[in-house]
């Protein structure tokens, strides 16, 4: 072996030595919300243990505005001035993803480099090929692409990973009411702590492939804001994923009542735990949760 090539092996590995050094001591005062969770999942024994954890990702979240501008930048970047980015705002919750992390905790999607939550690019290619096809536009194969069997088209317009413009991870809670005990149906509610972003605002970029043109970009961005409009995620139907666009887009109706309750309260009901004083939360899926109990409860006297 050569003095030369021996010399050029010793300060090649004495180089990466060094970066792997302070990546690991930077590592010590950095975390996001992914890392916390890896880091808690093995004290996670009982179910008394799994809220703590949350708190810790939603903490590890808010110390992340650096990682949250740096990608917003780049996908402004990204787009240019071709393409187009869309500030999308949530007027409630949004969850997609729908993963069963460990413990069988619902966790949103989150990025597996940089460990926030965001809205993959599949998922709004999927909602705005789906409101495009519903309305039978005859462009979406032309400008989403298309695969089938052996027939293929490369689309003309990408979409971007969409990322948060701040934190916004939060402790959420899903509640189901009904446990099926053989045949019969019985109420028992039973609530489990889970993560959603709460009162997002997404920054989505779309652009145009070497095939298309702004033109082209125009329009797909009209198809995913009729789609956002629907709403985005899981839970729709519960008040997640709706955009503050929604109401004045889709018919409805207001009504004024008086609610009178000992209180609405997300994760964070009173306990002794906390002295008994809870968060409060308006929750639209509490709502529909009086309404299924009732219709439900009827239906089963009837029955009997």
């Amino acid at each position: 072996m050569s003095q030369k090539y021996s010399n050029d092996r010793q300060t090649a590995a004495s180089a990466f030595a060094r970066p792997q050094k302070s990546i690991s001591s930077s590592n010590q005062n950095m975390c996001n919300p992914l890392q916390a969770l890896i880091r808690s999942e093995p004290s996670i024994h009982s179910e008394s243990d799994r809220k703590p954890v949350l708190v810790k990702a939603v903490e590890a979240d808010k110390g992340c505005d650096r990682i949250y501008k740096t990608l917003n930048q780049r996908i402004r970047d990204l787009v240019g001035s071709n393409g187009i980015a869309i500030e999308v705002e949530f007027d409630w919750r949004v969850r997609v993803g729908g993963n069963r992390g460990f413990c069988d905790l619902l966790l949103p999607v989150l990025h597996p480099v940089f460990g926030i939550p965001y809205i993959p690019a599949s998922t709004l290619k999927g909602v705005t090929r789906a409101w495009a096809e519903k309305h039978a536009d005859p462009k979406v194969r032309e400008l989403l692409g298309m695969l089938e069997g052996n027939q293929a088209k490369a689309a003309k317009v990408e979409f971007l990973d969409a990322f948060p413009t701040g934190a916004c991870l939060s402790v959420d809670v899903a509640n189901p009411q009904w446990k099926w005990d053989a045949n019969p149906v019985r109420y028992g509610s039973s609530p489990f702590p889970s993560l959603s972003m709460e009162t997002a605002t997404i920054l989505v970029g779309i652009m145009p492939t070497e095939r298309g043109t702004k033109a082209d970009t125009e329009i797909v961005r009209s198809w995913l804001e009729n789609a956002l409009k629907i709403g985005i995620g899981s839970r729709i139907s519960s008040g997640y994923g709706r955009t503050t666009q929604y109401l004045a887009s889709m018919p409805h109706s207001q009504y004024k009542f008086e609610l009178w309750t000992e209180g609405m309260y997300g994760y964070n009901p009173p306990a002794k735990g906390n002295d008994y004083r809870g968060t409060h939360e308006f929750r639209p899926s509490a709502l529909r949760g009086i309404l299924r109990y009732w219709f439900r409860a009827m239906a089963i006297l009837l029955r009997q």
